[in-house]
């Protein structure tokens, strides 16, 4: 039934929530990703519904609960989000990474209070959680707080290779704007076999996205153009980037 997605009529809507009440776990589990398949004009009955799912008993239905709710995006009600953080705490590893997958649903908009409460998981004892809060740290873009900049920095010395290649990608978010600490931090992960990679490409990637808000500008002359871009950290003659890969053998094709 989850197939008919948007389009699911409110009978059958309205028969999985009875099942989201089910005795077996199992079929409310089922119920839950059928039921998410409605998307963001997902009823707000319905969401509510969900909402109490993230409190059952079995870890196996709280975590498809939030993911979930996840998928409603920025527009989530606050009480969700709040749910969500909480979920952050529960003694499951699974649910505390579907916590916070889905609160890196929200974006920029994401809440203080729940930035926070994902920087706390950058250092939960289990790596897949630390690495989901990475990723949804990352999802605050250039606008990220530069102490929450820098306790992604700290993860790039993760034991778990993961955790770092997603700290790399939630690093390069920040964008043109990066800071050259930042840099330099990303610079010395090019000597890292595991995330080299990633590490390039999120340096090659900020740059290019620093090219092109200054060319899609269109109101700078070449010499001012040259200008602008050489008072930006990514650009300047001192860029650790540049400086880095002049000394490399091509770790990694840019272009790929």
């Amino acid at each position: 039934l989850g197939k008919l997605g948007p389009r699911m009529a409110a009978p059958i809507q309205q028969a999985l929530v009875a099942k989201l009440l089910d005795s077996d776990y199992a079929m409310k589990r089922a119920a839950a990703w059928a039921l998410g398949e409605l998307g963001p004009g997902m009823s707000a009955p319905i969401q509510q519904v969900l909402l109490a799912r993230l409190g059952d008993s079995v870890a196996a239905v709280r975590w498809p609960a939030a993911t979930v709710l996840g998928a409603l995006g920025p527009g989530m009600a606050g009480s969700i989000q709040m749910a969500l953080m909480a979920r952050l705490e529960d003694l499951d590893k699974d649910v505390r990474s579907e916590a916070a997958r889905a609160l890196g649903k929200l974006g920029p908009r994401m809440a203080a209070p729940i930035q926070q409460a994902l920087v706390a998981r950058l250092v939960d004892s289990e790596w897949s959680v630390r690495g989901e809060a990475a990723e949804a740290l990352g999802s605050l873009g250039p606008k990220m707080p530069e102490p929450i900049q820098q306790a992604l920095v700290a993860r790039l010395a993760d034991s778990e290779w993961l955790v770092r290649e997603l700290a790399v990608g939630a690093l390069g978010c920040t964008g043109f704007g990066m800071a050259p600490e930042i840099q330099q931090a990303l610079v010395v992960r090019l000597a890292d076999s595991k995330v080299n990679t990633a590490s390039a490409r999120a340096l090659s990637s900020a740059q290019q996205q620093g090219l092109r808000f200054f060319l899609e500008g269109g109101a700078l002359c070449p010499g001012r153009l040259l200008s602008e871009l050489s008072a930006t950290p990514l650009f300047s003659d001192g860029c650790v980037f540049h400086q880095a890969m002049r000394r490399s053998f091509a770790l990694v094709s840019l272009d790929a």
